[in-house]
């Protein structure tokens, strides 16, 4: 096992950076180059190492601080997550339409998604209403 995936799972364990460091008996700085090679081969992505330290140690960790100073830079990589899944949404939605496993009239629509659990007033205000106009 290689440094940057043992600090990869050291930071998915919830420890900082500067935990890591003072564990491993290196310094902040190969840390940091090791969670920028970790992040760079897809063991973790930045997220992940924001969101594993307890929100009371963000504050004070001098490395978070650093490369989160605009929490966007956080939570980029989870736009991707919320593409991903709208995409299999529109996939399965499509997929289904394309079989005639749904009625393509708008009500039948609703109450068939409804009918699938997906809670369409809540992932997407307003659709019923769109959906449901003569």
């Amino acid at each position: 096992m290689g440094r940057p995936k043992e600090v990869a799972d050291l930071i998915l364990a919830g420890k900082t950076p500067t935990q890591v460091a003072a564990d491993l008996g290196v310094t902040l700085v190969s840390v940091e180059g090791y969670l920028h090679r970790a992040v760079g081969e897809g063991l973790l992505r930045r997220s992940d190492i924001y969101f594993s330290i307890p929100l009371e140690q963000r504050a004070s960790d001098h490395t978070l601080k650093q490369w989160f100073s605009d929490p966007q830079l956080a939570l980029g990589d989870m736009y991707e997550d919320i593409r991903r899944i709208e995409l299999g949404l529109h996939g399965k939605i499509r997929e289904a339409l394309v079989q005639g496993l749904v009625d393509c009239q708008p009500k039948a629509l609703v109450d068939q998604f409804q009918s699938l659990g997906l809670l369409l007033t809540v992932a997407f205000p307003g659709l019923r209403e769109i959906l449901t106009k003569p």
